[in-house]
C-alpha cells in the first residue's frame, strides 16, 4: 500500500505493449507484465513489446506504472496484482 503520493514525474515510458482490445483491463495488465520480463528471452525481444529506451532495462515490477493508452488511466503493479490510481502530473 502507497501512502505517499505517485508523482508521474519520478517514471519514464520503457516500453509500449500491445495487447488486444477484446479483453478485460486486468488481463491485458496481466499480459503486460508476462511480456515485459525476462522469463525465456529479454522481455524487449517480445513480439507485443516495443522498448523506447536505449541499455539494459529490468523487468516490471511493484511500484511500476502501466497506462492504457485507449483510456489513459493508469494502473500501478502491486504487491498482488493492480491497482487504478491517479498519479499527481507535476
Amino acid at each position: 500500500m502507497f501512502i505517499n503520493p505517485i508523482k508521474l514525474s519520478q517514471y519514464r515510458a520503457v516500453a509500449e505493449v500491445t495487447a488486444p482490445y477484446n479483453i478485460p483491463i486486468l488481463q491485458g495488465l496481466d499480459q503486460a507484465f508476462r511480456e515485459t520480463n525476462h522469463i525465456d528471452v529479454e522481455w524487449w525481444e517480445n513480439k507485443t513489446v516495443e522498448k523506447m529506451v536505449i541499455g539494459n532495462v529490468r523487468s516490471t515490477s511493484v511500484g511500476d506504472l502501466v497506462e492504457d493508452l485507449s483510456t489513459g488511466k493508469f494502473w500501478l503493479c502491486d504487491s498482488f496484482g493492480w491497482k487504478q490510481v491517479n498519479p499527481d502530473l507535476d
